[in-house]
């Protein structure tokens, strides 16, 4: 929970939506977990294999999405959205299915129950705006933020842990003693560095990305994942660009050629 405590200065809740256990009136969360628990017949803590409680108390489970649409309809009616001309814009994310994809790929069991939760969610909540908002008077517009990956297991892929990268660079290159990191944050397409603690070390965003280019399986693995047999020492990356040359490659759009990433 520490990165929702780390953004909590910046976001504000009105006192109904912190009444405990949920708004007043409305089925609490807990209720939401008991449902998924008995969803396959047996109430054992579980849903499916997985361990409700060491998944965040249940928010990463689809549990969360019912909660969420709840809580959405709840602001929606305090708020007043949709009771005069000017229109109103409400931004939503519900990211159960960007988790289950993350953790357990698109084609788990999990991500079954993550689409078909959020499905109903949204079932419920386009009559519901029809009631509150009236129909005819409002529109709706769906996105996803990206795409996903179906299981390595299936499609004989291998799983790179970020967490094992940005150790990897920090192991080769911090050596100041100091407390201050080098890598900043690893997604899956970029490697975000602290260029002033880099050049303490004595060392230049080419080093590390000549460096990370030679990282193998072995060392990019970890949560559980294994290197491929007999691909424990073959590379994972093809290419790693330090940003400073990708404003020259004539290969990427225009939007790609951030001095952001490394």
């Amino acid at each position: 929970m520490e990165p929702a405590n780390a953004d909590a200065p910046f976001y504000h809740l009105p006192a109904y939506l912190n009444e405990k256990g949920g708004p007043a009136g409305t089925k609490s969360f807990e209720h939401d977990k008991q449902v998924l628990d008995r969803a396959d017949g047996k109430q054992d803590g579980k849903w499916r294999e997985n361990d409700i409680e060491a998944l965040q108390k249940g928010f990463d489970t689809p549990a969360r999405t019912t909660y969420q649409e709840r809580i959405v309809e709840e602001v929606v009616s305090n708020e007043g959205f949709g009771t005069d001309d000017t229109p109103d814009l409400l931004y939503l994310n519900f990211k159960e299915i960007d988790y289950v994809g993350h953790v357990w790929s698109m084609d788990s069991p999990e991500m079954t129950d993550a689409v078909k939760y959020q499905d109903d969610a949204l079932k419920r909540f386009v009559p519901f705006l029809d009631q509150t908002v009236g129909k005819g008077n409002w529109a709706m517009v769906i996105t996803a933020d990206h795409a996903a990956m179906p299981n390595p297991l299936d499609s004989g892929g291998f799983e790179i842990s970020t967490g094992a990268v940005t150790s990897a660079i920090e192991n080769q290159f911090d050596k100041n003693g100091d407390s201050v990191p080098i890598v900043d944050n690893v997604q899956p397409g970029s490697v975000f560095l602290n260029e002033d603690e880099a050049a303490a070390n004595n060392t230049t965003i080419e080093d590390i990305a000549r460096f990370t280019q030679t990282l193998t399986q072995t060392q990019t693995s970890g949560g559980g994942i294994e290197p491929n047999p007999g691909q424990e020492n073959d590379p994972v990356f093809q290419a790693v660009f330090p940003s400073s040359i990708l404003p020259d490659l004539p290969c990427l759009p225009e939007a790609s050629k951030t001095k952001d990433i490394a």
